[in-house]
Protein backbone atom coordinates (compact mmCIF):
# COMPACT_ATOMS: atom_id res chain seq x y z
CA UNK A 1 0.00 0.00 0.00
CA UNK A 2 1.48 3.70 -0.96
CA UNK A 3 2.40 5.64 2.32
CA UNK A 4 -0.34 8.01 1.19
CA UNK A 5 -3.06 5.33 1.35
CA UNK A 6 -1.70 4.65 5.44
CA UNK A 7 -4.02 6.92 6.66
CA UNK A 8 -7.30 6.28 4.29
CA UNK A 9 -10.48 5.29 6.07
CA UNK A 10 -13.52 3.66 4.11
CA UNK A 11 -16.66 4.40 5.83
CA UNK A 12 -19.75 1.54 4.54
CA UNK A 13 -22.62 1.71 6.13
CA UNK A 14 -26.31 0.39 5.04
CA UNK A 15 -27.92 3.90 4.97
CA UNK A 16 -25.19 5.55 3.20
CA UNK A 17 -25.51 7.09 0.35
CA UNK A 18 -29.33 7.21 0.32
CA UNK A 19 -30.65 9.58 -2.86
CA UNK A 20 -34.41 8.01 -2.79
CA UNK A 21 -37.06 9.35 -0.25
CA UNK A 22 -38.65 5.98 1.03
CA UNK A 23 -42.49 6.19 2.56
CA UNK A 24 -43.50 5.32 6.01
CA UNK A 25 -46.20 4.30 7.04
CA UNK A 26 -48.59 5.24 9.93
CA UNK A 27 -48.50 8.29 12.16
CA UNK A 28 -45.74 11.08 13.39
CA UNK A 29 -46.33 12.12 17.22
CA UNK A 30 -46.80 10.70 20.50
CA UNK A 31 -48.55 7.26 20.93
CA UNK A 32 -48.24 6.72 17.34
CA UNK A 33 -46.07 4.39 15.05
CA UNK A 34 -44.33 4.54 11.65
CA UNK A 35 -43.06 1.78 9.69
CA UNK A 36 -41.12 1.65 6.22
CA UNK A 37 -39.36 -0.93 4.26
CA UNK A 38 -36.18 -0.46 2.92
CA UNK A 39 -35.31 -2.59 -0.50
CA UNK A 40 -31.20 -2.86 -1.13
CA UNK A 41 -31.09 -4.29 -4.05
CA UNK A 42 -27.84 -6.70 -4.76
CA UNK A 43 -26.57 -3.42 -6.65
CA UNK A 44 -27.68 -0.49 -4.82
CA UNK A 45 -24.97 1.63 -4.15
CA UNK A 46 -25.95 1.07 -0.22
CA UNK A 47 -25.61 -2.35 -0.35
CA UNK A 48 -23.19 -3.38 2.57
CA UNK A 49 -21.82 -6.16 0.69
CA UNK A 50 -21.26 -4.01 -2.59
CA UNK A 51 -17.90 -2.51 -2.43
CA UNK A 52 -16.54 -0.72 -5.50
CA UNK A 53 -12.80 -1.25 -4.44
CA UNK A 54 -12.36 -4.44 -3.66
CA UNK A 55 -12.56 -6.84 -6.82
CA UNK A 56 -14.75 -9.99 -5.13
CA UNK A 57 -17.39 -7.37 -3.94
CA UNK A 58 -18.75 -5.17 -7.34
CA UNK A 59 -20.56 -7.48 -8.41
CA UNK A 60 -18.34 -7.93 -12.07
CA UNK A 61 -16.58 -10.60 -13.79
CA UNK A 62 -12.83 -11.46 -13.55
CA UNK A 63 -12.33 -9.36 -16.39
CA UNK A 64 -14.69 -6.49 -14.98
CA UNK A 65 -16.78 -6.46 -18.51
CA UNK A 66 -20.07 -7.78 -16.91
CA UNK A 67 -22.22 -7.62 -14.24
CA UNK A 68 -22.47 -11.29 -12.39
CA UNK A 69 -26.08 -12.63 -11.33
CA UNK A 70 -27.80 -11.13 -8.03
CA UNK A 71 -26.29 -13.55 -5.22
CA UNK A 72 -22.86 -14.19 -6.24
CA UNK A 73 -21.02 -11.08 -5.00
CA UNK A 74 -23.81 -9.37 -3.18
CA UNK A 75 -26.77 -10.00 -1.89
CA UNK A 76 -30.09 -8.18 -1.31
CA UNK A 77 -30.58 -6.36 1.95
CA UNK A 78 -34.06 -5.97 3.17
CA UNK A 79 -34.23 -3.25 6.37
CA UNK A 80 -38.03 -2.69 7.77
CA UNK A 81 -38.11 -0.56 10.11
CA UNK A 82 -40.54 0.73 12.97
CA UNK A 83 -40.45 3.93 15.26
CA UNK A 84 -42.80 3.49 18.16
CA UNK A 85 -43.12 6.97 19.82
CA UNK A 86 -43.73 6.94 23.90
CA UNK A 87 -47.59 8.07 24.87
CA UNK A 88 -46.02 9.98 27.93
CA UNK A 89 -42.68 11.82 28.72
CA UNK A 90 -39.94 9.65 29.96
CA UNK A 91 -38.71 10.83 33.36
CA UNK A 92 -36.29 13.61 32.93
CA UNK A 93 -36.97 14.99 29.42
CA UNK A 94 -39.16 17.86 30.67
CA UNK A 95 -41.49 20.37 29.40
CA UNK A 96 -40.46 19.85 25.47
CA UNK A 97 -41.58 17.05 24.87
CA UNK A 98 -44.19 16.30 22.42
CA UNK A 99 -43.78 19.97 21.30
CA UNK A 100 -39.76 19.58 20.38
CA UNK A 101 -39.15 16.66 21.64
CA UNK A 102 -40.20 12.87 21.12
CA UNK A 103 -39.23 9.98 22.18
CA UNK A 104 -39.67 5.76 21.43
CA UNK A 105 -38.21 2.94 20.67
CA UNK A 106 -37.15 1.80 17.33
CA UNK A 107 -36.80 -1.96 15.98
CA UNK A 108 -35.23 -2.95 12.91
CA UNK A 109 -35.39 -6.25 10.99
CA UNK A 110 -32.60 -7.07 8.26
CA UNK A 111 -33.43 -9.65 5.99
CA UNK A 112 -30.28 -10.66 3.73
CA UNK A 113 -27.27 -10.31 5.69
CA UNK A 114 -27.19 -13.36 7.42
CA UNK A 115 -29.07 -17.27 7.34
CA UNK A 116 -31.54 -15.99 9.84
CA UNK A 117 -33.02 -12.32 9.73
CA UNK A 118 -31.36 -9.87 12.83
CA UNK A 119 -33.22 -7.87 14.91
CA UNK A 120 -32.12 -4.49 16.88
CA UNK A 121 -34.10 -2.36 19.34
CA UNK A 122 -33.16 0.60 20.82
CA UNK A 123 -34.35 3.72 22.50
CA UNK A 124 -33.99 7.19 20.58
CA UNK A 125 -34.93 10.84 21.14
CA UNK A 126 -35.94 13.04 18.05
CA UNK A 127 -35.19 16.90 18.60
CA UNK A 128 -36.82 19.48 16.31
CA UNK A 129 -34.30 22.02 15.02
CA UNK A 130 -36.37 24.13 12.98
CA UNK A 131 -40.19 25.28 12.46
CA UNK A 132 -39.67 25.68 8.73
CA UNK A 133 -41.83 23.47 6.75
CA UNK A 134 -39.63 22.77 3.58
CA UNK A 135 -35.32 22.84 3.32
CA UNK A 136 -34.24 25.34 0.58
CA UNK A 137 -31.31 23.22 -1.29
CA UNK A 138 -28.62 25.82 -2.07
Amino acid sequence: MPDYLSDGAKMSVVHLPRNVVEAMSGAFGPGADLTTTIDLGAGAPSNPFLHSYHPDHDNLDARFENTLPAGTESHRVIRTMHFEFDEAPPTGLGPSWGVSLLSGTFTETLDGLHKQDLQTQGDFILRKVSDLDTLIQP
